[in-house]
């Protein structure tokens, strides 16, 4: 996630933006990411190992 802020940010991109950028399994991977790192809601019942 630090590297598309950093992205976004050297090529002066709007973050919203570069969601049209990702495939399907990035933005899941990043989703995942984000919810370990309690930046999002849980969406599903996950156990936490």
């Amino acid at each position: 996630m630090d590297i598309l802020l950093e992205y976004c940010i050297s090529n002066d991109i709007e973050i919203e933006s570069v969601n049209k950028l990702l495939s399907s399994s990035l933005k899941q991977k990043l989703e995942a990411e984000a919810q370990e790192l309690n930046l999002l809601k849980v969406k599903s019942n996950k156990l936490p190992f």
